[in-house]
């Protein structure tokens, strides 16, 4: 009965083996923006394309003056940069503080390179999301600017009837290392030309 006892005991001592956490999946930056306050003060991943440093912006009311922090500007996950409309508009601004590693790191990125981005959303102001950067991590995949010139010169080509080209430019956009999703734009477009003017698939 005391072994009974004793064993019973270490049962109740000895903790259960835990369930590995399962990582969440960044945050799509425009869910972000829709509902900046549910975010407020919480970190919080985000996927974007490298577009660069912000020279001038009006800080308005934040504590993100140009005086204390660097502003960088992204293209969100979900912009397309094959169309100008959206190449020319990048979504995402961010900031870090002046003179800091990650400000420094981030000052090396190269036009176009992919990161995930862990940001700290510190205000919300004018129903956007005021975050700064507080790790980086750089992705090996991207929308690379070979992929942006032959898709855009696809549509283009499309657009004047030739097909034949449009078709040959936009395979030519679909690059190893291009993201999932936006292979799957680019293999819908191609579909839906096939499709609108009777082409039968080379495959």
């Amino acid at each position: 009965m005391k072994h009974l006892r004793l064993f019973a005991l270490l049962l109740v001592c000895v903790p259960l083996a835990s369930k590995p956490a399962v990582e969440t999946p960044p945050m799509e930056w425009e869910a972000l923006t829709r509902q900046p306050t549910r975010q407020l003060g919480t970190r919080v991943r985000v996927v974007g394309q490298w577009n660069g440093r912000v020279e001038q912006w009006n800080s308005y009311l934040t504590r993100f003056s140009s005086a204390t922090h660097n502003g960088w500007q992204l293209w969100s996950d979900a912009q397309a940069l094959w169309l100008r409309e959206e190449y020319e508009a990048p979504r995402m601004r961010v900031f870090s503080p002046k003179g800091s590693a990650l400000s420094q790191e981030l000052s090396r990125l190269a036009p176009q390179q992919r990161v995930e981005l862990e940001l700290v959303v510190r205000e919300c102001f004018m129903e956007l999301p005021w975050a700064e950067v507080v790790g980086l991590r750089v992705l090996e995949e991207s929308v690379s600017e070979a992929t942006a010139f032959h898709a855009a010169r696809a549509i283009e080509l499309e657009r004047k009837g030739a097909v034949q080209l449009a078709l040959s430019e936009l395979g030519s956009a679909m690059v190893p290392g291009l993201p999932a999703h936006f292979r799957s734009l680019l293999e819908a477009l191609e579909a839906q030309w096939r499709d609108r003017h009777g082409v039968a698939s080379g495959k």
